[in-house]
Parts: C-alpha cells; sequence; structure tokens
C-alpha cells in the first residue's frame, strides 16, 4: 500500500513519497559514502560511421553525425545561407534580400518598368534592414517581417501600387530572403 503524503515527507519526481524516517535513512547512508574516487562520466561516444577516427559530433540543437554536419554546411555555403546559430534573423534576410538581387530575373512576358520596381523594392528595403541595424540579441522574426512590410506600403507614394505582375515577381523574392508574405 503506497505511503500518503503527511507533515515532513516529500514525493519525488517518480511518485515515491519519502517519509521523515526515509529521509534520516537516507541522510545516514550519504554520510558514509565516499566521494574522494568519484570521477564525471565519460564524454558521450561519437556519432560519426567511421569509428576509427578521431572526431566529434558537432553540437546543435540535435546531436548528428560530423559527415552530415558537413553536408549540410556546404549546401548552405553553395545557396549563400549559414548555419551559424549567432547569425540573427535580420542578418539572413539582409543575406538572402542580397542573393535575390544578384539573381533577379524576370522572362519575357514581364514589362521592363515591372522588372525596375521590384529591383527598387528589393533594393531599398534592402537599404533601410542596412540602416535599421540589428541589436545584440537580434529583432524578432515578428519585427523584422512588419517592418518590412510597413517599408513597402509607406513605399506606395513613391513607386505606386504594386501590380499584380511586380506582386508575382517581388512576393517569391521576399519569402526565398526568409520573409514571411
Amino acid at each position: 500500500m503506497p505511503k500518503s503524503m503527511s507533515a515532513g515527507s516529500i514525493r519525488t519526481k517518480s511518485g515515491v513519497v519519502l517519509d521523515k524516517a526515509d529521509l534520516d535513512l537516507l541522510a545516514v547512508q550519504a554520510a558514509d559514502m565516499d566521494l574522494t574516487g568519484w570521477k564525471p562520466r565519460p564524454v558521450r561516444p561519437s556519432l560519426s560511421a567511421n569509428k576509427g577516427a578521431i572526431e566529434h559530433s558537432t553540437r546543435i540543437d540535435v546531436r548528428v553525425p560530423q559527415a552530415l554536419h558537413r553536408r549540410v554546411v556546404d549546401r548552405a555555403a553553395r545557396e549563400g545561407m549559414t548555419t551559424d546559430p549567432n547569425q540573427t534573423y535580420t542578418q539572413q534576410v539582409i543575406a538572402g534580400l542580397r542573393i535575390e538581387l544578384a539573381n533577379l530575373e524576370v522572362d519575357g512576358d514581364t514589362p521592363a518598368f515591372a522588372e525596375k520596381v521590384v529591383r527598387a523594392n528589393l533594393e531599398g528595403l534592402l537599404a533601410f534592414l542596412v540602416e535599421l541595424g540589428d541589436r545584440p540579441n537580434g529583432w524578432s522574426h515578428e519585427v523584422v517581417n512588419e517592418v518590412a512590410r510597413a517599408y513597402l506600403v509607406g513605399r506606395r507614394d513613391v513607386a505606386g501600387d504594386l501590380g499584380g505582375t511586380t506582386r508575382r515577381i517581388l512576393w517569391p523574392c521576399l519569402e526565398r530572403a526568409g520573409l514571411d508574405f
């Protein structure tokens, strides 16, 4: 029959109730322990498939084999992104906008003015975010997206309302740059 809680008793994480007599017994046992030979546990073994090699498993949000981490870093470099956890969301968006500007191509059916409007909006937003700068911990995802929306809405008086063709080109660029539109 399980013990019930009473004054001076505690419940462990596993749900076991320890009364005053149990706690006193544990205190006596702990007093007799010799911790001079205690050593910390050894580190975790490598997750890499190559068991003979001395490799470490790079620590990110989860542990992954070093070969997988290397492939992720290489792919991020090819796509102009980073796996650096210290890079803020603002910095990632700025890098994404630079890539979109460098790779901006429109199909032959798109009017030249639409391409100019898209390019002007991307360049303006990029300059605005660079000038805005960053905070030590970075701006939140929501703040960066709201600032970008407000910037584009505020440009209506300069560049006119974004038409369907411009929106069709601009929105995917913004999404690939990391913004939520």
